[in-house]
């Protein structure tokens, strides 16, 4: 038996899971998708039901069940090791600079560091990903839902930031993201209403998800050959400080991986002190 909660899609290749024996349960809210056009993963079993009350009543059921703890001891050391490798890899990655540039992964770190010991929510779409950016607490952590579109990011975290004042509230988003996000509208509410939220524009001067999708569809395609990609190129790339400094907000542009770590503790400082919308438009690396 394999158990699916929240109708996660089965993690298997191929959907096939590693015993054929095996009878797939899913449970969910809605564990038959009723709303999709197509679902096609393997379901013998669907249980309608909130986690509050399946999870409990699912740990009830199995209580009883026998236990190879032996087994349950390997499977353990196992994955923490796997878990342990996983984090040295990014703790390589977000360390690591190609003369002197800047990737998502070192922004996402010298982010987690800073806001070591604060309040804070971040609203990440398509900019500092989870792993490097260190997430414990609950609301402190949304990315993009599957109802949103681009531009979802700056408003939401302004949403965020009016209904908890207290909080240090962070968007995070690649410069298309941001575009799309009506900011100089974003900017005029965040100083009418005195909402301090900190933006970061990971700025790579092109679509980033579009020409993923491309090269991950046809790795050989024309596309992925060509030395300029077509449309996704974000060049030459406005000024986004500027957009920011006409509502009276802090910004600054940030191009080397030495300038970082100051950066956001200087925009920090507005947000907290001044009270005053920030934004820093960090040059990146293509992913």
């Amino acid at each position: 038996m394999v158990v699916v909660l929240d109708c996660l899609a089965p993690w298997w290749p191929d959907n096939h899971p590693p015993n054929p024996d095996a009878r797939i349960i899913h449970i969910g809210r809605d564990p038959l998708f009723s709303r999709y056009p197509v679902r096609n993963f393997r379901s013998d079993l669907s249980i309608v039901g909130e986690s509050a009350t399946t999870v409990p009543a699912l740990i009830a059921a199995m209580e009883a069940l026998p236990r190879d703890h032996e087994m349950l001891e390997r499977r353990r050391a196992t994955l923490a090791e796997a878990s342990a490798a996983m984090r040295r890899g990014i703790d390589a990655l977000s360390t690591h600079a190609m003369h002197e540039g800047l990737t998502k992964a070192r922004v996402g770190r010298a982010l987690s560091n800073a806001l070591k010991g604060l309040k804070s929510s971040v609203f990440s779409e398509l900019g500092c990903p989870l792993g490097p950016l260190e997430r414990q607490d609950r609301n402190s952590w949304f990315q993009e839902p599957h109802s949103g579109g681009l531009g979802w990011g700056f408003p939401a975290a302004l949403g965020a930031q009016l209904a908890d004042p207290d909080r240090v509230v962070v968007a995070t988003m690649g410069d298309g993201s941001y575009m799309f996000s009506n900011p100089t509208a974003c900017h005029q509410i965040a100083e009418a209403l005195e909402l301090p939220v900190l933006v970061l524009v990971l700025n790579n001067e092109e679509w980033g998800a579009v020409r993923a999708s491309v090269t991950g569809l046809y790795p050989k395609g024309e596309a992925s050959r060509a030395n300029r990609m077509p449309l996704t190129a974000l060049h030459p790339s406005p000024d986004f400080s500027l957009t920011a400094q006409a509502s009276r907000a802090f910004s600054r542009r940030v191009e080397l991986a030495a300038d970082l770590e100051e950066a956001i503790a200087e925009a920090l400082k507005v947000v907290r002190t001044e009270r005053r919308c920030a934004l820093l438009d960090i040059r990146i690396l293509p992913d």
